[in-house]
């Protein structure tokens, strides 16, 4: 990747309240899907949240691992941290076709996507508690490094809130595993 120009620490701030949204609402989004969906809400809003979740999950995807094109005005993980210094486990597999995906069946109107009666299956609260566990993750490094670079209004207003609807979102996950699902 290109040299990157180095952000000040209030655009960094100003920055990471976009990032911070897009972390809230992937995650929250997963948890009302999870434990509020509604049997009387019509196919579309079904459909909106799942748009809603898989956009959210691609730009997390694309602030943590970056994918050309990275143009210069994107946000993403390594603005945070001096020139070589943010090094990112490997993205995990079950993201590698997240971009292509979300273009595929959400974004563009493609002849690629299934046939009629046929849907993407969207495994999104894995892909929710996979994107969180990585945005723990950064939050930390983050925060060892200089915590003023995230904007105390939002990072620490929902992350109560945040931490709940994880919790419950692992432990839904641990029975569906436990029962085989």
């Amino acid at each position: 990747m290109a040299q990157r120009p180095v952000r000040t620490p209030q655009q960094l701030s100003d920055a990471s309240v976009h990032v911070h949204y897009e972390w809230y609402m992937l995650v929250a989004t997963a948890a009302n899907m999870t434990f509020a969906p509604s049997p009387q809400w019509p196919y579309s809003i079904h459909c909106a949240l799942i748009n809603d979740l898989a956009v959210h999950a691609r730009a997390l995807r694309h602030f943590l691992w970056p994918e050309k094109p990275v143009f210069e005005s994107d946000v993403i993980a390594e603005d945070y941290f001096p020139a070589g210094a943010w090094s990112p486990s490997a993205p995990p597999a079950m993201l590698d076709s997240l971009r292509e995906d979300v273009a595929k069946y959400i974004v563009h109107i493609s002849y690629d996507r299934p046939n009629a009666g046929g849907e993407k299956p969207w495994p999104m609260s894995v892909i929710a508690l996979e994107l969180d566990g990585h945005m723990r993750k950064f939050k930390e490094d983050v925060e060892r490094r200089d915590a003023a670079l995230l904007n105390d209004d939002h990072w620490r207003q929902d992350w109560r809130v945040q931490g709940r609807e994880v919790a419950a979102l692992r432990m839904h996950m641990a029975h569906r595993i436990a029962r085989g699902e």
